[in-house]
């Protein structure tokens, strides 16, 4: 029980499973033993407040916490053993969940009892002795020397035990004693071998391998971290060049290029925007004559070549452009002289001399570039002959 300042009491139960825990237990091993409670023991004021120090096997029987103490100052000494000191109250830590209820302690013999609130993660700070009718535990929970002997008082302390509450091993270790036990542990691929106090050895290598395993996880994050900001770093550089107004313009201009010398060699064809340079390319090279299975499995340099060389075997066009915006090549016309008349060779064979910039010039320009195109597309190309030719 518990008095609150308004005078009502407040009960908080202890549960076995939370009285019990090893954690619990753990944190009561060589904790500060106190002359009553003078508060929560720091490094502070452990120099003050400190007269003795709980063993290492602290455990439980029945309802009880058993274990071993050291009292180690003279006066605290005589104290107990006058019985001027022999109850017993842990000082400690825990959260208290507000929740009623009625809980059944028959299995420790204590029966059906109420209760308001309930003590979770108990951790323990020190353990105070007081005197008699002293210890919220009431006088089952205190010290006690039945059995010890003579021999229990020695070098300026004394061992004291109790069964249930504090009991002291048959084997009693020097003052100070702490068993130690060695413990591998791998830190970056290399093991190296440590001794910690036995009592905190398994949870030590327990929490140890957990914080390997979360700093593997923290390093895993943190490449996934740095590869996604190289990403994004990479895509707001293309997203940059690509609004960039220059970088805009620039491919505009080459894209009108583009269109024009395709023009230039296939000026029937449909222009396709959905085509990217190469397909372009490979569409009017197509549709000025050349068989598409020439382009299977060939680099982007050998279409690049072919439509160049097509492009400047091309007759020349004007600068106009079409209702979209495309230009349209037209056929060269006669700037000055007189329009060429009819001539025949000795046998009188008609030559077919058209003049320059009518509709029967142009489709002769067309079919001699098909010509060329075929014959460039099947190896035929005599490479003796100049490389521009006017139709």
């Amino acid at each position: 029980p518990y008095h609150r300042a308004d005078g009502s009491v407040y009960r908080e139960l202890r549960l076995p499973s939370e009285v019990f825990r090893e954690d619990s237990l753990g944190s009561m091993r060589y904790a500060p033993v106190t002359d009553l409670h003078g508060g929560m023991v720091d490094p502070s004021n452990v120099g003050d407040l400190q007269v003795g120090i709980v063993g290492q096997d602290v455990d439980h029987d029945g309802a009880f916490v058993v274990g071993s103490a050291i009292i180690q100052r003279k006066d605290m000494i005589d104290a107990v053993k006058s019985k001027a000191r022999s109850e017993l109250s842990p000082g400690y830590r825990c959260w208290v969940q507000d929740e009623g209820g009625r809980w059944d302690g028959s299995e420790f013999g204590l029966g059906k009892q109420d209760y308001d609130g309930v003590q979770r993660d108990i951790t323990y700070n020190h353990l105070a002795i007081g005197p008699k009718d002293w210890g919220r535990s009431g006088p089952d929970v205190a010290l006690r020397m039945d059995g010890l002997g003579e021999g229990a008082a020695y070098a300026g302390h004394t061992e004291i035990a109790r069964s249930p509450m504090i009991q002291v091993p048959a084997d009693i270790k020097p003052r100070g004693h702490i068993d130690m036990k060695k413990i591998t542990i791998v830190l970056d691929g290399a093991s190296f071998e440590i001794e910690v106090p036995e009592a905190l050895a398994g949870s030590f290598a327990e929490r140890f391998a957990n914080l390997q395993s979360k700093a593997e996880k923290v390093d895993g994050l943190e490449g996934k971290l740095a590869a996604a900001e190289k990403a994004t770093k990479d895509v707001q550089d293309k997203l940059d060049t690509a609004t960039d107004p220059k970088a805009i313009q620039a491919a505009i201009a080459a894209r009108t290029e583009l269109v024009a010398d395709v023009k230039r060699i296939a000026p029937k064809l449909e222009i396709d925007e959905k085509l990217d340079d190469k397909g372009l390319k490979v569409a009017a090279l197509v549709e000025a004559g050349t068989d598409a299975a020439v382009f299977e499995d060939r680099t982007d340099g050998y279409i690049d070549g072919m439509f160049e060389h097509a492009v400047s075997a091309a007759p020349e066009g004007d600068d106009d452009g079409d209702v979209t915006g495309h230009p349209v090549v037209k056929p060269r016309r006669a700037v000055a002289g007189p329009a060429p008349t009819t001539r025949t060779d000795g046998d009188d064979t008609p030559v077919d001399e058209t003049v320059e910039g009518t509709t029967a010039h142009t489709d002769a320009a067309r079919e001699a570039m098909l010509k060329r195109n075929r014959e460039m597309s099947q190896g035929k190309l005599d490479a003796a002959r100049p490389g521009v030719y006017d139709a």
